[in-house]
């Protein structure tokens, strides 16, 4: 395994969405979404690694993965791109013990590890993932001539807090090779919601208004630039409720352009999201 690069930013603000998110209400609520607003690149069929390829990614390791997928990769269809999540070593099996999640892509023919990248996912009453909840996304980001983007997506299975306002689901992450190490260059959320007004935890009725937002990444056209920009795309439903009954929903579409700075995509005013206006729409 290649010696790992300092920590990326994007990895550090992803553990801060994830202590910020309620997921119990969100995996309830964002079900219904999933199957139409998955990335255009997810729906093709997946299925777990074979012996061979996880013997390769997770060389070395002490536990067994928990979860694993794999993928050839339609760039090139020698190159297999595979990932897959088991305990850090040292964790005492409790569900919210860390785990590690390594994302490679190899050579299985030459039996060899071309590029790959780890990374610790904290789990807490915000986020967790269980096994089915990673996926691989091939949809063509392509970011520049001859780089081509693939994605990484964990579904969120965290229980929620216990009066949540607000929680996140599908975690994408986009990886680029760069040389023998894959690196994340955009990471965000694609599912969201949060309560606007009224508790969660409130006994007597009540008038309530939750905003869920679903996200679609899109690459622009080449520019003058190293790598193409993005745009994240949101629709917004506005719900709102008065003693339990649903009085109205109204939907607005938000949209930002993000440039790649030399290192990653900017991606600090999502860090917050909500949905890059409290009061929008």
């Amino acid at each position: 395994m290649p010696p790992t690069r300092r920590p990326h930013r994007l990895a550090r603000a992803g553990a801060r969405r994830a202590r910020r998110a309620g997921g119990a209400l969100a995996a309830i609520a964002l079900l219904a979404w999933l199957p139409a607003w998955l990335p255009a690149g997810a729906q093709v069929q997946q299925a777990a690694c074979d012996a061979a390829s996880v013997a390769l990614l997770t060389a070395g390791a002490a536990q067994a993965p928990v979860d694993t997928i794999c993928r050839d990769w339609p760039y090139d269809p020698a190159i297999r791109l595979a990932a897959a999540v088991f305990a850090e070593a040292g964790a005492d099996g409790a569900d919210e013990a860390p785990l590690r999640l390594l994302t490679a892509m190899l050579d299985p023919v030459a039996g060899r590890v071309l590029a790959r990248h780890a990374r610790t996912l904290e789990q807490d009453a915000a986020f967790a993932l269980r096994p089915g909840g990673l996926r691989l996304d091939t949809a063509r980001y392509d970011l520049a001539p001859g780089v081509r983007a693939f994605g990484v997506v964990l579904s969120n299975a965290a229980r929620g807090p216990s009066c949540p306002e607000r929680g996140f689901d599908r975690e994408l992450t986009l990886m680029v090779r760069d040389g023998d190490a894959l690196r994340p260059v955009f990471s965000t959320w694609l599912d969201s919601w949060a309560m606007v007004e009224g508790s969660a935890c409130a006994w007597g009725p009540q008038r309530t208004v939750i905003d869920r937002a679903r996200a679609v990444l899109t690459v622009q056209p080449p520019g003058e630039r190293a790598f193409s920009d993005l745009a994240l795309t949101a629709i917004v439903s506005r719900e709102t409720a008065e003693r339990g009954e649903a009085v109205g929903t109204r939907e607005r579409r938000v949209r930002r352009v993000l440039r790649y700075d030399g290192d990653a995509y900017a991606t600090d005013p999502f860090d917050n999201l909500f949905f890059w206006s409290e009061k929008g729409g």
